[in-house]
């Protein structure tokens, strides 16, 4: 015998039947939309849904000072090194 559960007057064993109709849909329209903007938020939401949504992305530079196109990993070590070595008269 099949118990027939309602939440909210809603059918609980309907929701997963209901699901997988709308993640059809959103697949549907990530394969087949005419609009390109559609399908690139249609299957980026996929991917968000798979994978998790990313955290921010750091964005890593490799800045150098001005004047330091030219120098060497040598001789950059050395100017720190100088710096670290300066004294501090009162």
């Amino acid at each position: 015998m099949l118990t027939i559960i309602y939440r909210a007057g809603y059918q609980l064993f309907q929701l997963p039947r209901d699901v997988s109709t709308y993640v059809d849909n959103i697949k549907e329209l990530a394969n087949s939309s005419t609009d390109q903007r559609v399908r690139l938020q249609a299957n980026k939401y996929l991917i968000d849904q798979c994978l998790g949504t990313p955290a921010v992305a750091k964005e890593e530079t490799n800045a150098l000072g001005e004047g330091d196109d030219g120098k060497d990993t040598n001789t950059l070590k050395k100017e720190i090194e100088d710096i670290k070595n300066l004294k501090v008269i009162k």
